[in-house]
């Protein structure tokens, strides 16, 4: 192998993908409160009710386009393992299921009111509009898929902004409730009901969750449980043995080799180890690495990806899907042969942002 050090890109996506996710958020505010304004025919001299629909419907389309920005910039930057299938896909993901599934969710829905915005004109007029009431949905969701997995939820300027998003939308359905309100409708009653329960809720579970230290790490699941009881969880270093095996250059000219070992001591566990990249004389030059760690019940319960390669030297960056993260140093010695190798490998607890959460 030879010496190829990651690019200095990651945090530059963590940031991109922190802020697209804001200004999704946004968007989505302004979306609703739109949406719910012209459905009450306002208009002014200077907001006539075409233009109001107009920028709706526009703003409507610029929110897709920063949720692919968001999808996109999480996935490249390859931190936790998360696939471009997660993002359209609900609660697939193994990583943090539920809050990334609600934005998987979060994402069909928008996908669904842009395409059929376009194409409204060739659609029955009922169909568009389950679908349109079926798209406001999506920012509440949304404001709880940022809250429950996003990296700056306990900032106060974010808490700021999720307040200001929060009495924004209940601002406008208030308003939409006072012009039509009607006392002989129970459905009315039953909308201001929830207009004075769902924030609140909201408000509750934020404070007593989200909003908490250790959020991230708070009602872990059985398995989450268990793997806090093993020495990985919390770091350890020990001897790991193995196979290594090097393909043919696909069409591109791009070679992986593909690590295939076991860790005997302290802890027994399975590596998992490809890389992709060109080849070289001594190796193959890193273009794509990643790495999987677990025990035998569940080989890739740690899973990242690669951030340094150099000579036989390692180093990748794993997560499992309670949000606890590993920096995982390889020292791989490959025997004469070319196949067989020896090695050390150890691995620290990672308290940066796996702990606060990337949405």
């Amino acid at each position: 192998m030879t010496s190829i050090v990651g690019a200095t890109s990651s945090q530059a996506l963590w940031f991109a993908s922190r802020g697209t996710g804001v200004v999704c958020l946004l968007l989505l505010t302004a979306s609703v409160v739109l949406g719910v304004i012209t459905t009450v025919r306002f208009e002014t001299p200077l907001w006539p009710r075409f233009v109001l629909q107009g920028l709706h419907r526009n703003i409507s389309l610029l929110i897709l386009v920063f949720i692919c920005l968001h999808v996109a910039t999480t996935v490249i930057d390859g931190f936790v393992p998360i696939g471009y299938i997660d993002a359209v896909v609900p609660f697939h993901s193994p990583y943090r299921t539920l809050w990334l599934g609600l934005g998987a969710v979060a994402f069909d829905l928008v996908l669904a009111l842009a395409v059929t915005s376009v194409i409204r004109a060739r659609l029955p007029y009922r169909i568009w509009r389950v679908v349109h009431w079926a798209g406001y949905a999506c920012w509440p969701i949304a404001l709880m898929h940022g809250l429950g997995t996003g990296s700056d939820a306990r900032q106060a300027w974010m808490i700021a902004l999720d307040i200001v998003a929060l009495i924004s939308v209940c601002a406008a359905v208030a308003w939409r409730l006072a012009v039509t309100w009607r006392p002989d409708l129970p459905a009315l009653w039953g909308a201001v009901a929830a207009l004075v329960v769902v924030p609140l809720g909201v408000g509750l579970w934020a404070f007593f969750g989200p909003l908490q230290p250790g959020w991230a790490r708070a009602k872990p699941s059985a398995a989450a449980r268990l793997a806090a009881t093993e020495p990985e969880s919390l770091g350890f270093g020990g001897t790991v043995t193995g196979s290594r095996a090097v393909g043919a250059p696909d069409a591109a000219g791009l070679t992986t080799v593909s690590i295939r070992g076991a860790v005997t001591s302290p802890v027994a566990l399975r590596l998992e180890l490809d890389l992709t990249g060109h080849p070289r004389t001594q190796g193959v030059a890193l273009d794509v690495g990643r790495l999987s760690l677990g025990p035998a019940t569940a080989p890739r319960r740690w899973s990242g990806r690669v951030v340094q390669l150099e000579g036989g030297h390692v180093v990748a960056r794993v997560a499992d899907r309670s949000g606890h993260a590993l920096t995982v140093d390889l020292e791989l010695n490959v025997g004469p042969a070319g196949r067989a190798f020896t090695g050390t490998i150890s691995a620290r607890a990672l308290a940066t942002q796996s702990q606060s959460g990337q949405g």
